[in-house]
């Protein structure tokens, strides 16, 4: 039925009447204990996520360079089918809520989409007639399912639904997949920690604190991280550890993708601990969209370390030029180029892009009641929006490795009507072909996301001598990050500024002609942090400042994991 639909928004439609389906039929599937059943189940999960954003980069990323090399007349084919294909999705993205006279009628517009899906579905025929290629395009096998998962990091999808919850744990290697039943979470829990009523008025929860901040944000998180902890993560970590697992990757399905599961806490001999405390942790909107990330994250390795970035383009930000500034100065200055402010245009950084592995936002951020309207803020009231990412030319991020959204906002999805399909700004990257996106899941404290950003980077790029510790890859540098300031005392923190003031003071001593990276943070950053610490510091040296998840947790990390830089 979803395939039927000529439009894209038709589709919407359809998928947001369809919605719960196929996490009711694999729980179902889970709980009628058949053979073959779990295999089945993870099929069925995978196939009700992020159908849209899988098909289309299924479409647009396979890797058909043998059909290409010993068929070019069928590639040929099925290359101009699907960018005529691709084109009229763009226009029926741009036009859905955009009518005029110059664009063309739902009719017409309908008709030339059926048209072209018949062109494409008989190019994929072409393509299916030739051995080995027989199930091109079609829904992924279990097996195609287990081989996005890597040694050590399997692939879970948690589902929830009236009845209880669900974790289906796929193993790397086509081993058989696993099946933990969680009934003491349902679905009615899952809402009661989304919106909090005193009769029919929303007085609290989650999602109204999502996206006002504040005291709500603080009171939903704490009421909600240790339920979901102790009956929904717990036992999911328990079987982890079972497993020998350094990491995972969480599909997490329906409403339970807008929390920060990775931040759920739960006790260990009476200690509070969380999936971060224990596991890499990263996100996808399935096991299709990972493994084309995966390809992608691949074909780009071989490229060094080359940063875009902005920093403040609106001016009201306090912290977030120092951000950038700390994160270029661990970088060769040949190796970065920045935007600040006035400077931070759409054009500027989208030219910059196109030659850089690695494209830094320290911006504001904002998610949209039409979420293809979701944005990034630049300057002069320029944006870079959902619908650029998913509906524009976006040849430019044709090199990136990894896009750090350092903004408020930046990984709300649709949970409105399409929870399921990943709609947001991360999605709208790894459509355009990104392997990996740090994004935030509500607004953040910028001196805080300064320390943080500045740490993720200084443990990816150079690691951590003193703490014995190499170039981490991306998601293990934004877990111990994330650790770090969760953990971090007014001591430590007059410290770590301290070290920086010494360390910028011995390069500001050296030969202009030498090159000295990753030595130290700007002036501003340095002594206002210093200052803080200072402050505080005689009289509570222990006290962690940035303790509250409301600091920390709302970093997530999405898509496929990688080697350091």
């Amino acid at each position: 039925m979803h395939r039927a639909q000529l439009r894209r928004s038709e589709q919407e439609l359809w998928l947001s009447a369809a919605r719960g389906l196929h996490t009711s039929a694999a729980y179902a599937l889970v709980r009628a204990a058949r053979p073959s059943a779990l295999r089945r189940a993870v099929e069925v999960a995978e196939l009700g996520r992020a159908r849209g954003l899988g098909e289309t980069l299924a479409r647009d990323r396979s890797d058909l360079s043998i059909i290409e090399r010993q068929y070019p007349d069928i590639y040929e084919r099925y290359r101009a089918a699907a960018e005529v294909v691709r084109s009229l999705e763009r226009t029926d993205r741009a036009t859905t809520d955009r009518q005029d006279e110059a664009q063309p009628s739902f009719t017409e517009l309908a008709n030339r989409i059926r048209a072209a899906r018949a062109d494409l579905d008989a190019a994929i025929e072409a393509i299916r007639a030739i051995p080995g290629y027989e199930a091109f395009l079609r829904p992924p096998t279990y097996a195609e399912i287990a081989a996005a998962a890597q040694p050590g990091v399997p692939l879970v999808y948690l589902i929830t639904t009236p009845q209880g919850s669900l974790a289906l744990i796929v193993p790397d290697g086509n081993a058989e997949p696993e099946a933990l039943l969680l009934d003491e979470f349902t679905e009615n829990d899952l809402k009661n920690l989304l919106l909090v009523r005193t009769g029919d008025e929303v007085v609290g929860g989650y999602l109204p604190g999502q996206l006002l901040g504040g005291k709500m944000l603080e009171t939903a998180l704490a009421m909600a991280l240790p339920i979901l902890g102790e009956r929904l993560i717990a036992p999911l970590a328990q079987r982890l550890r079972a497993l020998n697992a350094t990491g995972v990757t969480l599909v997490p399905t329906g409403l339970l993708s807008l929390l920060p599961l990775h931040a759920a806490t739960y006790r260990i001999d009476g200690s509070s601990r969380s999936l971060l405390d224990e596991f890499d942790v990263a996100y996808a909107p399935s096991a299709r969209v990972l493994a084309i990330a995966q390809r992608e994250q691949q074909r780009r390795a071989a490229k060094g370390v080359r940063l875009a970035g902005v920093g403040n383009p609106t001016g009201d930000l306090r912290y977030a030029s120092a951000e950038l500034h700390s994160i270029c100065d661990l970088l060769p200055p040949a190796a970065t180029t920045t935007f600040y402010e006035q400077a931070a245009t759409r054009s500027a950084i989208w030219s910059a892009l196109g030659e850089s592995t690695i494209g830094h936002f320290s911006c504001h951020g904002s998610f949209a009641d039409d979420p293809l309207d979701s944005a990034l803020h630049l300057a002069a009231g320029d944006r870079i929006t959902l619908r650029d990412l998913v509906a524009g030319d976006t040849t430019a991020l044709s090199n990136l490795r990894l896009v750090a959204l350092s903004a408020c906002q930046t990984a709300i999805t649709d949970f409105g009507r399409l929870p399921d399909e990943s709609i947001g700004l991360p999605g709208g990257f790894l459509q355009a072909g990104v392997p990996a996106v740090v994004g935030t899941l509500w607004s953040v404290n910028d001196l805080s996301t300064a320390l943080l950003m500045h740490r993720f980077y200084e443990l990816h790029l150079h690691g951590d001598d003193a703490a014995g510790l190499a170039p981490q890859p991306p998601v293990r540098a934004l877990r111990l990050a994330q650790q770090w300031l969760r953990d971090l005392t007014y001591k430590e923190m007059f410290d770590y500024f301290q070290r920086h003031r010494q360390l910028k003071a011995v390069r500001q001593h050296n030969s202009a002609s030498v090159q000295v990276s990753g030595v130290r943070m700007p002036s501003a950053l340095i002594e206002v942090g210093r200052a803080l610490a200072e402050e505080y510091m005689l009289d509570h040296p222990n006290n962690r400042p940035y303790a509250n998840p409301i600091c920390w947790a709302a970093f997530t990390f999405n898509g496929a994991m990688e080697g350091a830089a």
